[in-house]
């Protein structure tokens, strides 16, 4: 391994792949499975008795040769490990064969299989690879780690939680660290200096939101030092699809300070409050219109547009799309075809899908009333413009009343988007669904996985308005210092690849976004488990008693049962119907997901029932009780000689009652997700069942009765009478549905991102500027940098002064730009009136230049080039911290605006690109001044003296408050 480490510069072929696997997995299967017994917490008495005897050497038991070998190894061991590193002592070869032929039962062996080795081969050629549950995915990712790692390549192993990457890097360490390579974890609650420590090593393992916040926190950094990352050069995803494709457009904000205050929000809840009770009554009216008799069709079929602009869930609808659901298909391709005449009487409207609200004219005006102006800001915007036209007026007056006109618009917009976030947090988002309500607190639920988020919030002022829907005290929104999506983060990596047990379903999507190539490996062991399909009762009432039938009966022979649901409250019901019914069980969802390691563990134990949400559907392995089939024969044997001895029946079914049983209670969006919970039974090629219990009433069914009812010849019942259906065509049908659906599901994901892409884009090219600025922080290019800053500024300012040179407007002209120079630069240029307009911006920035000098030689070299790095860094991010703010206000607005989503898009991408269009201009702007004002009037150099970051940037917003008064209009 050395030598390849050495020469993989030439050895990176597909020939000398041969080599490496084999090296990696003779070290796997030595470090992982004969090295146990050197471990003090081996129970050796499980190994064979000539391994045992290995340990008595010296005793009057003779050994053999190789159990001599053995034991004189052990002995070598123990001696070398008081003075060197576990991983630094090479073992001779004869030693592990002699374990192997005398280990007989196997218990030190570790056999790295085909499928891992194929799974490590496509993920480092760059592709997701999928693979059941319990094939080994952690061992896969030994090989593109190593082989990156070979080449010099940082690698970042992204795991789906701390505990995940804490153990990983634990359990694969000894195998790393004999080939010779450093491998460490950051993980949540480390500080800089140990996270710092842990991104040297060559092999990390980590989140996605802590490599994630590292990267943003790195990119607000004011000296190289300072950051802790390396690189991002090669990403090993596990869970692929769900880091990568149902997080892509998830946020990783960086917040500050709190914004705003807790009775602009409460004035905000009671007005919307009150619209939403108003819409509330035309919605009554208009299902009261649905069942007049006398009500025409066409009349009916307004109506029935009508109220799915204003209500999609109202249950008027529901009823009316569960007994003519094809009328469904009709109305909505009308309403999305023109509903400009369907609105006037609704105060808002919600997108059938229930992915944004829009404003109609009744609601906007209705809050104008209460609330004031929040809309439309072009009124002021005219004004703005107005005072800069105004050249009557100085300078400082024009730019005093422009920051009072700015200050309004501002506080307009920001009430637009509490608005906007107040009406999506009572008519978009649901408690128990989308968020809980805990110990006074409000955490996010992963739909994918059910588990809370503690560490997550809802943004751009979402968070608080949910907040005061639950009477919560809503906290401030905080300002945002940075921000990047996943998929934006993701993109920063030179090599990514992923692996997951759920990736075929997106390979759509995985080569759009990320151009990865989907590999299906087959599974090592044949799959055991039995697939029962779906079961589709009438209503809900017969599959809540199908569900607790399956349990009671499945648990009286002793099979452990896995439920699961896809809410809190789902599970929460189950849980009560299975008490009423005596079946003791453990119950896992969001509120008690502290107790989901001890939950998991006993979940593949006898008679085990387990009740639980989407987590523990994926990143668990329930593992089976060892001799479970045997048990569960046992307890039928029993049962059935009882049954014999009591009526003579002795029918108790064993059928589909080995391994695990996994029962489904709902359709989740994404088969993806239903598919990880049916994969927790059959691991490993063990023994398992599954099946999906619905009901006509569910969600994803309810629209599509007609398609299940015409296929009479599915149609059947169950031993206790209940009707159902079910047979392959009931399986092609639904597969069918949620496939729509997952579709649909995958149009909202790029619809998210078509916002998210934007500032993921700018963000990128705003960090690399700064980097930059940062990097050259040095004596030696400072002063080029801020003499070419001068340069530009100059040019900026000639061309706005004098943008058409006329004979009549020259004096003019030139008085204000003489005006502005001295008020912002404290510079006279009036000794350049005359001068040739081709010179102009050079002799301008000539005189900039100077005082930049000058001031140069007052601090002292070292002191002015920290001054003017940290002043320009800290107008970077203010500006910054601005331009994200005007892009959620624009998104708001474009969204209250318009229920078009292209429409909406398109006109957020103008806007968003006329904001950053011209933005390092405005830093030059605003930071020239302060530089060339900083410590002015002090007359003597400030003392030179080490100091932090932190004072850095205090020390810059002093004197940047001290030049705040005179910067303004570019």
């Amino acid at each position: 391994m050395t030598r390849l480490k050495t020469n993989w510069s030439s050895l990176a072929t597909d020939e000398a792949l041969p080599e490496v696997f084999a090296t990696l997995s003779e070290v796997i299967g030595r470090r992982l499975g004969i090295w146990q017994i050197f471990d003090p917490e081996f129970d050796h008495t499980t190994l064979p008795d000539p391994l045992q005897g290995c340990w008595r050497a010296g005793e009057t038991t003779p050994l053999n040769e190789d159990q001599q070998t053995i034991a004189d190894t052990l002995l070598s061991v123990i001696q070398e490990s008081k003075v060197r590193r576990p991983w630094d002592i090479s073992l001779p070869a004869e030693f592990y064969q002699a374990v192997r032929r005398e280990d007989t039962n196997g218990i030190l062996a570790f056999q790295v299989t085909t499928e891992q080795l194929l799974a490590g081969l496509h993920l480092y050629r760059g592709n997701i690879v999928q693979m059941n549950a319990g094939e080994g995915k952690t061992v896969a990712g030994i090989f593109p780690a190593v082989l990156h790692a070979l080449a010099g390549t940082s690698v970042h192993v992204i795991t789906a939680n701390d505990y995940l990457a804490a153990r990983d890097a634990d359990l694969l360490a000894p195998v790393y660290q004999f080939l010779g390579f450093t491998v460490g974890a950051v993980l949540g609650y480390m500080e800089d200096d140990e996270r710092r420590y842990n991104y040297q090593q060559a092999i990390v393992y980590s989140t996605m939101r802590e490599l994630g916040f590292d990267h943003l926190r790195d990119n607000l950094k004011t000296t190289t030092a300072s950051r802790v990352q390396r690189n991002l050069e090669a990403a090993i995803v596990d869970e692929a699809d769900h880091g990568l494709i149902d997080e892509a457009s998830t946020p990783m904000i960086i917040s500050g300070v709190p914004l705003g205050t807790r009775s602009s929000m409460t004035k905000v809840k009671k007005a919307i409050t009150q619209l939403i009770d108003l819409q509330k009554h035309v919605t009554q009216g208009l299902a009261d219109q649905l069942n007049q008799p006398d009500t025409s069709l066409t009349h009916a079929f307004q109506v029935l547009c009508k109220l799915l602009l204003a209500e999609p869930d109202n249950p008027a609808l529901e009823q009316h799309w569960r007994d003519n659901p094809r009328r469904f298909r009709e109305i909505k391709a009308a309403v999305e075809q023109d509903h400009a005449g369907l609105t006037s009487d609704l105060y808002y409207v919600i997108d059938t899908d229930k992915r944004f609200v829009t404003l109609a004219d009744k609601g906007r005006d209705y809050l104008t009333r209460i609330l004031g102006p929040f809309y439309d800001g072009r009124s002021l915007e005219d004004s703005l413009e107005a005072i800069w036209s105004n050249d009557e007026l100085p300078l400082a007056e024009r730019r005093k009343k422009a920051a009072n006109i700015s200050t309004r618009l501002a506080r307009q917009y920001n009430l637009g988007n509490q608005v906007y976030q107040m009406l999506r947090a009572y008519l978009l988002l649901q408690r128990d669904i989308d968020y809980l309500v805990a110990e006074d607190q409000l955490l996010l639920i992963d739909k994918a996985t059910g588990r809370p988020k503690p560490d997550s919030i809802y943004q751009h002022g979402l968070q608080p308005a949910l907040e005061a829907k639950e009477g919560l005290p809503p906290n401030p929104e905080s300002e945002t210092l940075g921000h990047i999506s996943v998929e934006g983060f993701v993109k920063q990596y030179r090599s990514i690849c992923g692996m997951t047990g759920t990736a075929i379903g997106s390979e759509d999507e995985f080569q759009q976004k990320y151009g990865l190539p989907v590999t299906v490996l087959p599974p090592t062991h044949p799959l055991q488990r039995v697939d029962l399909g779906y079961r589709v009762y009438l209503n809900n009432v017969d599959k809540d008693a199908a569900i607790v039938e399956q349990v009671s009966s499945s648990h009286n022979l002793g099979q452990p049962v896995l439920v699961g649901t896809l809410t809190v409250e789902q599970s929460q019901e189950i849980s009560h119907m299975l008490t009423d019914k005596g079946i003791p069980h453990n119950l896992l969802n969001a509120v008690n997901s502290d107790t989901e390691a001890q939950i998991i563990k006993n979940a593949g134990s006898f008679g085990t029932v387990t009740v639980a949400t989407n987590m523990a559907g994926r990143g668990t392995d329930i593992l089976l009780e060892p001799n479970l089939d045997d048990k569960i024969n046992e307890r039928h044997l029993q049962l059935t000689e009882d049954s014999l001895e009591n009526d003579g029946s002795g029918n108790q079914a064993l059928e589909h009652s080995l391994g695990l049983r996994v029962i489904g209670t709902e359709l989740n969006d994404t088969p993806r997700i239903d598919l990880q919970l049916s994969g927790r039974s059959g691991r490993q090629g063990s023994l398992g069942v599954s099946q999906t219990l619905l009901s006509l009433e569910d969600r994803l069914l309810s629209l599509h009765v007609d398609g299940i009812l015409k296929m009479s010849k599915c149609r059947d019942t169950d031993t206790s009478g209940r009707t159902y259906y079910s047979g392959e065509e009931i399986d092609r049908h639904i597969h069918q549905v949620q496939g729509n659906v997952e579709s649909d599901a995958e149009v909202q994901r790029a619809l998210a991102q078509d916002y998210a892409s934007v500032l993921d884009h700018q963000t990128d090219m705003f960090y690399r500027k700064r980097r930059e600025i940062v990097d050259a922080g040095g004596l030696s290019s400072g002063p080029a940098i801020w003499d070419q800053i001068a340069q530009e500024r100059a040019f900026s300012l000639v061309s706005a002064h004098f943008q058409q040179v006329t004979l009549e407007d020259y004096q003019t002209q030139f008085d204000q730009l003489v005006e502005e120079v001295e008020l912002d630069y404290g510079v006279d240029c009036s000794p350049l009136r005359g001068c040739d307009m081709n010179l102009l911006p050079r002799e301008l920035g000539n005189l900039l230049t100077a005082k930049m000098t000058a001031i140069d030689y007052r601090l002292g070299e070292k002191e002015y080039a920290t001054a003017a790095r940290t002043l320009y860094l800290k107008t970077c991010d203010d500006l910054w911290k601005t331009h994200i703010v005007a892009l959620q206000d624009s998104i708001s607005n474009q969204l209250l605006a318009t229920s078009e989503h292209r429409s909406a898009v398109a006109l957020y991408i103008r806007s968003s690109f006329q904001t950053w269009d011209g933005f390092w201009d405005r830093v030059n702007a605003e930071f020239l001044p302060r530089l060339l004002k900083y410590s002015q009037g002090t007359g003597n150099p400030l003392p030179l003296i080490q100091v932090n970051e932190e004072v850095q940037t205090l020390i810059a917003d002093r004197s940047m408050a001290t030049a705040a008064g005179s910067t303004g209009r570019n």
